[in-house]
């Protein structure tokens, strides 16, 4: 064997052997690990964790992480997907009870580095002790083609957990008070009170709930804030405070909700009962409505009938009834929860209402004279059958005048509970629809029947004390 074919094979060898044992550890070489890894913080405040890849040089295009932490001491509050790894797997990120997981990809070329972001948790820190994050599983694929395993081992984070180092902010607004009601306003202006060993705050204002604003202090001096002009929505104004101190962290983030709506409801109409002509309605009758706010919704409706106020707090459908005869509009009022209105109206002619004989012939005042004069008629025959009978029996015995004051008496009783009845029923009925002039008729009515009274009682004891 000739010296070049032994260096050719004394070459495979050696690249051979290379390859096998040299290659694999630079392919298994990507580690995952937490950041921070450990640290200080007050119960009550919030912290982030991120989970990050360093692929000791290699090309990765794929990584995944499933974490675990002391539900003890932490409280998981949120987990967001990591900025390198932006194709995100099914499935992520996610938390459950003491758990998280993590998982997503970038196309070639890949990344190559060594603090690539998967994920992110906030933590809030619930009670004093020792806190550990861990990561129990996890995957780093190679860009090579073939999803080459690349992951070498992990690391986790411990943290200690002390007692509060500012206790909670009181959020307070002049403009926007109750969180739980909605506001016209778009200027919004608040207001906090400063705790004990407070020495600055960070604070925030976005449209989500459980936003942790940054670890920067926003100001050490003043302790309130205007937003003018807000957009309609709902609104969060996050913030926390920290001492003096920066190693003693940031104390409980505050949540402030703010609600706005500066736009009324949107136009609506008003419907008739099917088949109803608007010119010639007979009571009752029903109209329907709804209207539509797209912001804080509608909270309640109310009703006009010739500019006067109906009801206040009408729903659809709705009975009119106990309206004046002839035309006149209908207007409903939508609110919505912020106090905004719009507002539909119909033209409407009301006929007078259906009955019998009398209430379709007669008006009411009408009805109440022709009560009045049956009345004075009644009155009338009575005397004159007095007298006749004064004229017939002159002589008749005391017991027999008394027995007929008697009969006359309940006669006259039956006739005027009957007439009361029939006057009380009318105007409980037509109330509504009287008008001044009719009002004083029955008042009249009244004075003419007490009246009458009186006189007849005068007249039977006049004929009573002749007769005797």
């Amino acid at each position: 064997m000739n010296r070049t074919i032994r260096l050719k094979i004394l070459f495979i060898t050696f690249g051979s052997v290379f390859a096998l044992l040299i290659l694999p550890k630079l392919a298994l070489a990507a580690t995952l690990y937490l950041s921070p890894a450990s640290g200080s913080f007050g119960a009550g405040s919030t912290f982030n964790v991120s989970v990050q890849t360093n692929t000791e040089g290699a090309a990765v295009n794929t990584a995944e992480a499933r974490i675990s932490y002391d539900t003890n001491t932490l409280e998981l509050v949120s987990v967001r997907q990591g900025s390198t790894f932006a194709l995100i797997s099914p499935g992520s990120p996610s938390k459950g009870p003491g758990t998280a997981y993590f998982g997503g990809g970038l196309p070639t070329p890949g990344y190559t580095g060594g603090a690539g972001i998967l994920g992110v948790m906030t933590f809030r820190a619930k009670a004093e002790g020792s806190a550990t994050v861990s990561i129990d599983a996890g995957q780093v694929l190679l860009n090579d083609g073939l999803g080459t395993n690349a992951f070498s081992g992990s690391s986790g984070a411990r943290f200690t957990i002390t007692a509060p180092a500012v206790a909670a902010i009181t959020v307070s607004s002049d403009t926007h008070p109750d969180p739980a009601s909605w506001y016209s306003k778009s200027d919004v202006s608040l207001s906090w009170n400063r705790p004990a060993g407070a020495f600055g705050y960070s604070f925030d204002l976005d449209q989500k709930p459980d936003t942790i604003p940054d670890n920067t202090l926003k100001t050490t001096v003043t302790t309130y804030k205007s937003y003018p002009g807000l957009k309609d929505g709902i609104w969060y104004f996050h913030i926390k405070a920290r001492g003096a101190n920066p190693a003693s962290g940031f104390g409980v983030t505050t949540h402030f909700k703010i609600q706005i709506d500066t736009q009324k409801p949107l136009a609506f109409g008003i419907k008739l009962g099917t088949g109803v002509d608007p010119q010639n309605v007979n009571l009752p009758a029903t109209i329907s409505f709804e209207a539509t706010d797209e912001t804080s919704g509608i909270d309640h409706y109310e009703i006009f009938a010739a500019g006067k106020l109906i009801s206040d707090k009408a729903s659809s459908p709705f009975t009119l009834d106990n309206l004046n005869s002839g035309s006149q509009k209908i207007r409903v009022v939508a609110f919505d929860k912020a106090g905004n209105q719009q507002f539909a109206e119909i033209e409407i002619a009301v006929q007078a209402k259906g009955g019998g004989f009398f209430q379709r012939s007669l008006t009411l005042p009408i009805y109440v004279i022709l009560l009045i004069n049956v009345w004075e008629l009644i009155l009338i025959i009575i005397l004159l059958w007095l007298v006749l009978r004064k004229r017939s029996k002159r002589h008749d015995s005391g017991d027999e005048m008394d027995k007929l004051r008697t009969e006359v008496d309940k006669v006259l009783e039956e006739l005027k509970l009957d007439i009361s009845r029939r006057l009380v029923a009318l105007t409980a009925h037509s109330f509504n629809e009287l008008l001044k002039k009719e009002g004083k008729e029955a008042a009249v009515m009244s004075k003419k029947m007490i009246a009458a009274k009186k006189k007849l009682e005068s007249k039977l004891k006049n004929n009573e004390s002749e007769v005797r």
